[in-house]
């Protein structure tokens, strides 16, 4: 289903490369999915700023959630991930296919768009939000030294906490642009229910921004680490020179560049300019917090200096280039600027972005040696190799020289189609029982890549499942494993007389009595170690319901009930407490035989075909009756010709019996043919013709050909009328020349 235009039928510049794919990310651990992931790869043909928007919705198209990321390419293949918060699906609590839409920007331009649908998932399978925001907000300019100027923008916002705790609020204000200007964030403790906290921004950034309109706020709410709930808020309308100027306080503009001390050709730093105007003398604390386009801090400068009162002073921030390269990033960075007195209580803030750097730029080692991967599990190991608890798997690289980049894993299970290639960020577990297939490796950060490992995991938690078909003292027992499992190993069995008796092995139905109650309990282990419940029986067993069988026709079915191939017919019967002992059958009133396998019926014909089955207690099921009706042959049909009129006749044999015939005339439309056809124009004449019998056969097209020569006629006449009308009207004509010459000469003109 899609409601985006096919955008890639037009040439565009960069686009989207199917097929996509999808997953759930459990962050933490527990089970349940913190995510719902989308897998997408593009192709990009210029180095540049991209953007990719995600917007999900149910099976209706209600919207659910959105998420953008930016990001700069190069030119070439990437892959790249929307993430959709699963605390939203469940407050949401729809259980299906979600509908997804994506877009691929540049800067200005929509590049392309694709809809996509995702796998089944149950709403309860996302992670629980312990606390949320709730509309609507409020915010307003706060004075607070009464001159008519705000020293901060406030955001009253209101939150419901399910589970009480403390809570992390962080909020992001951008101008109508999405320009980010400023950064706010604290601690909250919450009760359960609805409160509301502040939020307070600055006035000095918002000044230095200089921007005049409504704020755009990016609203999030952490539990621990955990994000829980984000959501988005435009605030009034205000003019930028409504805010305060900090008394001390950041002065743009800034400037970067990268400082290569030994002169190797490399950046040992990136070093940001700020200035600093200042009114009162002393010393004050400045930090510089270094982060990618995806807000990863990478680097961080912090230091104490003593500033000058009536003039503005420049400080600079380095950043450790190693860290740079380490973080493999490419394109432009974003400063966080911090200005604190000598307390640390925080003066002014503001925020800066460089210039555009490739990570290569900085210094790093140049080696050849790959990164080495270990694998580890954590869990409970039975029978076999096989785990019979979740499994958390922990990838641990190692690299002595440049250090580690990235590991990636992927999964398959039970010898499935392997997963996408992902970016292992922490532990992650094994719940599903199964065998697992897991690739890894790692590379570092000077590009080199080691050998793909591959490690074989079983888990099966659960004990496999036994099933009693006993009849009287007959114990008959059948186990089964769970799916993904280890297969059963053995099934074993007790009896109490007057005491439970020792467990015996289970090998096949035996006889515990003749007369007498009996107790009889049974369970199965599996190849992990696993046992199964133990099942309670009272034996003898009395089995006074039939069996019952369910037949089933295979083929390829026509019209009006017929089948046009081959039928097979299959025999499944159940019976929950003896079991069955065996299924009959006879066609046409036939010898009745014992079913073992599909019964194949290739003749064309109707075919009557009983059945009954027979359970382990004696019970006769009442005989089923089921009709196979056969036709595979079409229809053939002749025509005979009888001076003007065409007779077409059908014959369909032992099959269904012919419907229709079709016919037409030189090439005419087709007609069903009901009588005699009456050829009467003159000349050869072309007639084609087949026949379609009931079950929707159609016999090929059939051509006669009607010929003039003693099988046509003119005017509706038949042809051997010809022969005498023809001589009759040539002496007609030749009798009134005649008598008009003889009138002429018999009257002379006078003189």
């Amino acid at each position: 289903m899609s409601r985006i235009g096919t955008i890639t039928q037009f040439e565009v510049p960069s686009w989207f490369v199917l097929p996509f794919s999808d997953c759930g990310n459990d962050t933490d651990g527990n089970g349940l999915y913190e995510y719902l992931i989308i897998n997408c790869t593009v192709n990009i043909t210029s180095d540049g700023w991209y953007w990719m928007a995600g917007y999900l919705y149910d099976n209706t198209w209600s919207s659910i959630d959105w998420d953008f990321i930016c990001v700069y390419l190069y030119t070439g293949v990437h892959n790249l991930t929307i993430q959709f918060s699963g605390s939203a699906i469940y407050n949401y609590g729809y259980s299906g296919v979600f509908f997804v839409e994506l877009y691929l920007f540049d800067n200005v331009t929509l590049l392309d768009g694709h809809s996509y649908t995702t796998n089944w998932y149950d709403y309860d399978q996302f992670s629980y939000q312990p606390a949320y925001f709730v509309p609507p907000y409020s915010d307003y300019g706060e004075d607070l030294n009464s001159n008519g100027l705000y020293d901060n923008l406030v955001l009253n916002v209101s939150i419901y906490a399910d589970v009480s705790g403390l809570y992390w609020v962080s909020a992001e204000l951008y101008d109508g642009g999405w320009s980010y200007i400023s950064w706010y964030g604290d601690y909250f403790f919450l009760n359960m229910g609805l409160q509301t906290v502040q939020l307070r921004f600055l006035s000095g950034a918002i000044f230095n921004h200089g921007y005049d309109g409504s704020y755009l706020v990016d609203l999030s709410l952490y539990d621990g680490s955990t994000l829980v709930d984000n959501d988005t808020y435009t605030t009034n309308a205000y003019t930028y020179d409504q805010f305060e100027i900090p008394e001390n306080h950041f002065a743009p503009p800034y400037g970067d560049y990268g400082e290569d001390i030994d002169g190797n050709g490399l950046f040992d730093y990136l070093v940001v300019n700020v200035s600093v105007d200042i009114n009162s003398t002393g010393w004050y604390n400045v930090e510089g917090d270094l982060f990618d386009n995806e807000w990863n801090l990478v680097a961080f400068d912090f230091k104490p200096i003593y500033l000058l009162g009536g003039s503005t002073m420049a400080v600079e921030f380095w950043f450790n280039g190693t860290a740079i390269y380490n973080n493999s990033y490419n394109g432009s960075y974003f400063v966080d600027l911090y200005l604190c007195d000598n307390s640390w209580n925080l003066i002014d803030y503001d925020s800066y972005t460089t210039n555009p750097y490739a990570c290569i730029q900085f210094e790093h080692v140049i080696e050849a040696t790959p990164p080495t991967t270990i694998l580890s599990l954590s869990g409970t190991l039975g029978a076999n190799g096989w785990y019979v608890s979740t499994v958390k798997v922990t990838l641990s690289a190692t690299d002595t020289e440049s250090g580690v980049n990235h590991t990636y894993y992927r999964m398959r299970i039970d010898g499935g189609s392997w997963g996408n290639w992902i970016t292992y960020t922490g532990q992650f577990p094994l719940t599903a029982n199964g065998t697992y297939d897991i690739e890894y490796y790692s590379t570092d950060i000077a590009g080199n890549s080691e050998s793909i490992h591959t490690d074989v995991i079983k888990v099966d938690k659960v004990g496999p499942t036994t099933t009693s078909y006993s009849y009287s003292y007959a114990l008959v027992l059948s186990a089964t494993d769970n799916l993904g499992g280890s297969g059963v190993n053995s099934t074993w069995y007790r009896v109490w007389t007057v005491a439970w008796g020792a467990w015996t092995k289970y090998i096949g139905v035996i006889t515990l009595g003749t007369t007498g109650n009996l107790a009889v309990q049974f369970h199965s282990t599996d190849n992990a170690g696993n046992s199964g419940t133990d099942i309670n029986i009272s034996m003898p067993i009395v089995d006074s319901t039939n069996p019952e069988t369910l037949a089933t026709l295979s083929g390829t079915l026509g019209a009006n009930d017929w089948y046009v191939s081959q039928v097979n017919v299959t025999l499944a019967a159940t019976d929950d407490l003896s079991g069955v002992s065996s299924i009959h059958y006879r066609v046409d009133g036939g010898y009745w035989k014992t079913y073992s396998s599909t019964i194949q019926l290739t003749v064309d014909g109707i075919y009557k075909f009983e059945f009954y089955a027979t359970d382990n207690y004696g019970n006769d099921e009442d005989i089923q009756t089921a009709t196979a009706k056969i036709d595979r042959a079409p229809s053939t049909s002749i025509a005979t010709i009888n001076g003007q009129k065409v007779t077409i006749a059908g014959d369909d044999g032992n099959g269904s019996g012919v419907d229709k015939i079709f016919y037409r005339i030189d090439g005419s439309n087709w007609s069903t043919y009901n009588a005699p056809i009456n050829v009467t124009a003159a000349g050869d004449h072309t007639i084609e013709y087949y026949s379609v019998d009931k079950a929707g056969n159609s016999e090929g097209i059939n051509t006669i050909v009607v010929s003039g020569n003693g099988q046509g006629g003119i005017f509706g006449l038949p042809g051997d009328w010809l022969l005498i009308l023809v001589p009759i009207v040539i002496g007609v004509i030749l009798i009134v020349l005649f008598a008009w010459k003889k009138k002429g000469k018999g009257k002379q003109p006078s003189g």
